[in-house]
């Protein structure tokens, strides 16, 4: 568990690296301006950490690492590097994100290729 961890860190600052930004004062350092994300089912855990690299208006193109554990018997887990896009509007946001198996980051157990989203704020 302790080598998954430490693997995870040095994947995720290793694609914060990718973005190319000039370093900032922020007391995150490289991690500053990321979005972490986290969710858990009875049988999943998983963590999404991603780092805008281009944003134009509403556009955003992102950099990220998905990291999910499986503790149920027939689930699997994995770390693995993503690509996204997502749109912002005033009301709802849409999302895609595909996996980067080409990357150079080693990708462990078998992530989705794609996942598409939205997001939906009532008034």
């Amino acid at each position: 568990m302790r080598r998954f961890l430490l693997l995870l860190l040095s994947m995720m600052l290793g694609t914060i690296a990718l973005a190319n930004e000039p370093a900032d004062v922020s007391p995150f350092g490289v991690l500053s301006g990321s979005t972490i994300t986290c969710s858990a089912t009875g049988a999943v855990a998983g963590c999404y950490l991603e780092r805008p690299v281009w944003v134009a208006g509403p556009l955003e193109f992102t950099v990220g690492i998905d990291a999910q554990l499986a503790y149920a018997q027939g689930r699997t887990g994995h770390l693995a590097p993503y690509a996204g896009a997502a749109w912002y509007a005033d009301s709802w946001s849409a999302w895609l994100e595909v996996h980067l198996p080409e990357s150079g980051i080693p990708t462990l157990g078998r992530p989705d290729w794609w996942r598409v989203g939205m997001t939906w704020r009532l008034p």
